[in-house]
């Protein structure tokens, strides 16, 4: 079962300081196995407030711990073995609209400011894929070898038709990383990726801590 260790500061070496079998005797479940259902049904119950009590307690101590590396303006820190990171204040802050966004770059490779490649980088094309019937694509194999008849052709056109007119509008992914390598190369086309940007609600800042890995 799982266990709560901690380094001890004395000698150096983990210690268990709570453990499964630990936490049930502390919630009167002395017996896993004899203990009554309610009783077991007990201990799940004040288990769920403990972990939402570990969790504010939690939170209380990420917020504390942003509060110090905003102070440091340093948002990675490695001491005594943890690897504590949290985003700056200004991550997350800036949007764009990705329609948009589309639009001016595919003007700029137009224009020859921009190569396809760089564009491809900052914006990805996430249009659904249209679901084509077998049989469709079956026929459409025998149009293309000439083995079909003037009036399943006709069919055919029409239904190839219709499916074309069901598709929907382009829809696009903002990709950061290729966005700011253009936002760094400055001059029209980063000015022109600085007037897609829209307005957006931070986000909630949470600190994550993990253990070094060892060498």
């Amino acid at each position: 079962m799982s266990a709560l260790t901690v380094v001890h500061p004395s000698t150096g070496e983990l210690e268990q300081v709570v453990t499964a079998e630990a936490l049930l005797r502390a919630g009167g479940v002395l017996d896993l196995y004899s203990a009554a259902t309610v009783d077991l049904a007990a201990f799940i119950e004040s288990a769920a407030t403990l972990r939402s009590i570990a969790s504010e307690a939690s939170g209380m101590a990420g917020e504390q711990i942003i509060h110090r590396l905003d102070l440091d303006a340093c948002w990675t820190l490695r001491e005594a073995g943890y690897v504590i990171t949290a985003p700056s204040p200004q991550a997350g802050c800036v949007a764009y609209d990705a329609a948009v966004l589309a639009a001016v770059l595919a003007a700029a490779v137009e224009a020859g400011a921009l190569s396809q490649a760089a564009m491809d980088r900052a914006v990805k094309d996430v249009t659904p894929l249209p679901a084509v019937p077998w049989d469709l694509l079956e026929r459409l194999a025998e149009a293309l070898d000439g083995e079909i008849d003037l009036p399943d052709e006709i069919a055919l056109t029409h239904e190839v038709s219709t499916l074309l007119q069901s598709r929907p509008p382009a829809r696009y992914s903002v990709q950061h990383a290729g966005v700011q390598r253009l936002l760094k190369g400055g001059g029209e086309v980063a000015d022109a990726v600085r007037c897609c940007e829209v307005p957006v609600e931070p986000p909630r800042r949470t600190a994550k801590v993990k253990r070094e890995a060892s060498a």
